[in-house]
């Protein structure tokens, strides 16, 4: 049987606009705005956000091969994730970690990645000032500010400057045949639940919630409403009170958590997690006095979530899951476990394995 990845790879099957090559010298524009020269097809490339191995490992069969150098956020973070990648890529190990300009310049570099949340720190700007003094490419993505606005805009870029057209366009492809399903599945919605979207539960005091940005994108799109939204416009959220939480009474509680979190107070889910350890983590974290009372907590409308859908075009997956969740009438989760076996199969260079979204089971 021909798999889907390899029809994907077919040239007559893609549009004219992914077919064609990209041409250098170059000038594009990144997402925030700034026109970038490019001489000539990037070969030693820097993430500056060392998640965004994920997003080049939906594009490209090795994407460590086009590194020269990376940040270390990724292994500090999700331990899981980034051995995942060092046993799949064991060239990883010898990448260098980056954390000034001059270990960034001393790589010889001719494109330097970053995300566009990283921008506002003093630490990017010092970077950013000293390459392009240098003369190196820098450009911003970004799947976590905007994500409804910028994962496509990103990925075409992405494509361009990596020489992946092909794969770019599929994987926009594959998100927008999605997305249709959710905004068709919306239409005439009356408003939905209230929900507190929950970052990192039980790893800080109650409770670090969604903004009006970011994911809370996902939750205005279902048409939830978001109690953290009204307090955080932006992408980053912020801490709400218990007294806050508990008069707000959600009436769905979304928990998010990353790999080996449980051992700090959290919940562990992602690659590698048993769902076993979710569940657990889970009833361990609503139990607390407060959270226990909630309405959510009392008619069962209790899910965990990976923390790290966001910064990544793996946030369909979330938005599927959420709209299983929060509009159960009209979607199924069943839609988020499908459209990751087919990222798996079709785009995945390092296939996600874990548990990655999960209701509570009661009994």
């Amino acid at each position: 049987m021909i798999s889907r990845r390899t029809l994907l790879a077919a040239p007559l099957l893609v549009p004219a606009m992914a077919r064609a090559q990209a041409t250098f010298p170059a000038e594009v524009t990144d997402l925030l705005g700034r026109r970038v020269a490019i001489p000539a097809a990037p070969r030693r490339i820097l993430l500056g956000d060392g998640f965004q191995l994920l997003t080049l490992s939906l594009l490209h069969p090795d994407p460590v091969s086009m590194l020269a150098g990376w940040a270390g956020n990724l292994r500090n973070l999700d331990a899981g994730l980034h051995d995942g990648f060092r046993h799949r890529f064991p060239a990883l190990d010898r990448l260098p970690v980056i954390g000034s300009a001059e270990a960034a310049l001393a790589l010889g570099p001719d494109l330097v990645i970053f995300s566009a949340w990283q921008a506002s720190s003093a630490e990017t700007q010092a970077i950013l000032a000293a390459l392009e003094k240098a003369g190196v490419p820098v450009v911003f993505i970004d799947f976590f500010l905007q994500p409804l606005r910028n994962t496509k805009v990103s990925l075409r870029l992405l494509g361009q400057l990596l020489g992946r057209q092909e794969q770019a366009e599929a994987f926009i492809t594959f998100i927008a045949g999605n997305m249709a399903g959710v905004t068709t599945g919306m239409a005439g919605a009356p408003p939905g639940p209230t929900v507190l979207l929950h970052a990192h539960a039980g790893r800080w005091a109650c409770c670090w919630s969604a903004g009006s940005g970011g994911v809370g994108e996902y939750l205005s799109l279902l048409g939830a409403r978001n109690i953290g939204a009204p307090l955080f416009p932006g992408p980053a959220g912020g801490a709400l009170n218990l007294e806050y939480v508990i008069t707000a009474d959600p009436e769905v509680y979304i928990a998010t958590g990353r790999p080996m979190a449980g051992a700090a107070g959290g919940i562990s889910i992602g690659p590698g997690v048993a769902a076993g350890t979710v569940q657990a983590d889970l009833r361990r974290v609503i139990a607390a006095p407060g959270l226990d009372g909630l309405a959510a907590i009392r008619t069962g409308r209790v899910h965990a979530l990976w923390n790290f859908f966001s910064d990544s075009p793996l946030g369909i997956v979330a938005l599927l899951a959420l709209a299983g969740w929060l509009r159960p009438d009209r979607f199924s989760t069943a839609a988020a476990g499908k459209a990751f076996d087919e990222i798996n199969a079709s785009f995945a260079a390092l296939p996600f394995e874990g548990t990655f979204f999960a209701d509570l089971k009661w009994a």
